[in-house]
């Protein structure tokens, strides 16, 4: 939460995805009631700049959505179709993420937005540069003129 809203706010990322959870309050101590169950009690939160209402239970929308939907994690299977359990020794190995930008909507349209940046921001540059040359060009032919004048008053 604190990460994806301070990148936005400095404007310094595009933050990318789907809107984050919105868990800000810690909840480090619980206590347990007489039926049994606990409850946890808040112990710290965070204020952070720009965050109006804060981030608790509402999170950080991200400037450019991109879902990724959860059929798109696969899990492998051993025979007979049944999920391997971690207790029968599976690793982790091709479960979910990390996957190729191939089969990731967020790391390809990530990828995406990154090239474009990139091409917009040397596109910049160059027109820059060429703007700064105009000008260089315009003082040399300006000197020059200027040095062709001056030459014409001294010869008179």
């Amino acid at each position: 939460e604190g990460l994806a809203h301070s990148l936005k706010e400095l404007k310094i990322a595009t933050i990318m995805g789907t809107r984050t959870w919105g868990g800000v309050i810690v909840t480090a101590d619980s206590v347990e009631l007489v039926d049994g169950t606990s409850i946890g009690l808040p112990t710290e939160g965070f204020y952070l700049k720009g965050a109006a209402l804060g981030l608790e239970n509402f999170g950080v929308s991200p400037h450019i959505v991109v879902e990724d939907p959860p059929f798109l994690v696969t899990t492998p299977k051993r025979k007979g179709g049944v999920k391997p359990s971690m207790r029968e020794g599976a690793s982790l190995t091709g479960y979910g993420p990390p996957r190729g930008p191939s089969q990731d909507p967020q790391l390809s349209a990530a990828i995406g937005e990154a090239m474009s940046q990139l091409v917009a921001k040397t596109n910049k540059k160059n027109e820059r540069r060429e703007n700064e040359k105009v000008e260089i060009d315009d003082f040399a032919s300006l000197e020059t003129a200027a040095i062709g004048s001056s030459r014409q008053q001294h010869e008179k």
